[in-house]
């Protein structure tokens, strides 16, 4: 880790489509996973979320059609650099212990080169 990485868990990258909902609400909003970790995760979200904020997450790992869904509260946000919308850190605040395995499997894969 670099002098300047905040990160506590080894993060990994890959986009995929991801779902986000308030806590009462059963409606889904579609965003962008950019990275996942035991703790937490990126999103690129369409509008900006309020730090603190809590909210649901849905998404499925590669090669895995069980969706993994967790509740999370909004660390940051901010307008992404490159790409259109915000990028939104999480820490995840509940999550079933079967999903939170899975995740941990996932980043312990390791990175191959596809090139």
């Amino acid at each position: 880790m670099s002098n300047n990485e905040k990160r506590a868990h080894l993060r990994k990258s890959l986009q995929t489509p991801a779902w986000i909902s308030k806590l009462a609400a059963d409606d889904w909003d579609s965003i962008n996973l950019l990275d996942v970790s035991v703790a937490g995760a990126a999103f690129l979200v369409n509008q900006a979320l309020p730090d603190g904020a809590t909210r649901r997450f849905r998404f499925c790992l590669p090669d895995n059609a069980q969706p993994i869904t967790f509740s999370a509260q909004v660390m940051n946000c901010t307008q992404h650099t490159y790409l259109a919308g915000y990028r939104a850190g999480v820490k995840i605040a509940e999550i079933d212990k079967g999903d939170l395995a899975l995740i941990a499997q996932f980043i312990a894969l390791p990175i191959t080169d596809t090139a």
